[in-house]
């Protein structure tokens, strides 16, 4: 046998996509990009969010997603934070839906490569998480601005524009939704400032 047919991460692997056949033809790629984010004890940290990704019934898109960004992840903010991402994305999906768990994993990279460190990504994760219960409908739509948002008010304006955002929209689902993707002028307005001028009622 060929040390990758007799890996235990290649095996463990393997079982996770046991139910995930269209994944089958990347398995090796994956234990290739596992062997080297997530050495040591880490390994088995990831493997276990992986499991439980599995385990949360968001459906095959979000474990492909995770698949794919934790190894980057890992690479530019440490094994910890790619654990903290697929653990983060599992409670997103339980208040917000599979969809914006997805989003979450989408827009890692992004903010990973924009805060650049392990405690400021972890930071963004709270934020996102304490959002997704106060706004679950425009998680996905926050996120697909995350580059913009971030860049201009980083972690610390984040989460005082969303949610002066939430209150402003006052229970309106449509304003709200105007606000998140940033049509509001309001919205842009705020981001314009920078963290630094804003100052929310």
């Amino acid at each position: 046998m060929t040390r990758s047919q007799t890996s235990p991460l290649r095996s463990a692997l393997a079982e996770v996509l046991a139910g995930q056949p269209e994944l089958g033809a990347s398995l090796d790629l994956l234990w290739r990009q596992a062997e080297r984010g997530f050495p040591g004890a880490s390994r088995e940290h990831w493997l276990d969010a992986c499991r439980e990704l599995t385990r949360a019934g968001l459906g095959s898109a979000c474990l492909i997603a995770y698949l794919r960004q934790s190894p980057s992840c890992a690479a530019q903010l440490g094994p910890q934070a790619a654990v903290a991402l697929g653990r983060a994305a599992i409670r997103v999906g339980g208040l917000a839906g599979p969809a914006a768990a997805e989003a979450l994993l989408g827009a890692a990279g992004k903010a990973a490569r924009l805060l650049g460190e392990a405690a400021a990504f972890a930071d963004w994760l709270g934020v996102i998480e304490r959002l997704a219960g106060l706004a679950p409908d425009v998680i996905g739509v926050l996120l697909d601005h995350t580059e913009t948002v971030l860049g201009h008010l980083g972690v610390r304006g984040l989460e005082s524009w969303a949610v002066s955002g939430i209150r402003a929209a006052g229970g309106d689902a449509h304003k709200r939704r105007l606000f998140f993707a940033l049509i509001d002028p309001a919205a842009r307005s705020w981001l314009g400032r920078g963290v630094d001028d804003l100052h929310f009622n």
